[in-house]
């Protein structure tokens, strides 16, 4: 008797995992495609230089492998991922201004799955930095 529960119980477990996809998997949401990108509005600025107020919007295209997202924006490519929580993607690129490093960021924060996302756009030189924030819609 105590065999039969046994393979019984086994059965259980097998069918409920099997219900739900497994014992575990990539849960990783598709963020691939093609973005409309707001006016980015100045959020915040403690550098000791104007800086604009606003950054035009356009259309950036996003391609994922995985966890790896890279968004296309004009002529570069800049690379990233999926966040750890998968409520959006970062990516980031280091460009040499006038012999100092500038940080920028674009991170991308889900308001309507698969539709709507925060934009947080921040560029640091330094101890300078300066953030800008937008939405972007898919289409």
């Amino acid at each position: 008797m105590l065999q039969k529960m046994r393979v019984l119980l086994l059965v259980c477990i097998t069918a409920v995992l099997a219900a739900c996809g497994g014992g575990g998997g990539d849960e990783t949401p598709s963020f691939a495609g093609n973005y409309a990108i707001s006016t980015l509005n100045l959020n915040s600025n403690n550098c000791n230089a104007a800086v604009p107020g606003t950054i035009a919007g356009g259309t950036d295209v996003v391609t994922q492998n995985g966890r790896t997202i890279s968004i296309g924006t004009g002529s570069s490519v800049i690379n990233g991922s999926v966040d750890t929580d998968n409520g959006g993607f970062t990516v980031s690129v280091t460009q040499v201004s006038n012999g100092v490093p500038v940080l920028s960021t674009f991170a991308f924060r889900t308001i309507t799955a698969g539709s709507k996302y925060e934009i947080r756009f921040t560029t640091t030189a330094g101890t300078c930095s300066a953030v800008y924030v937008g939405t972007a819609t898919k289409i």
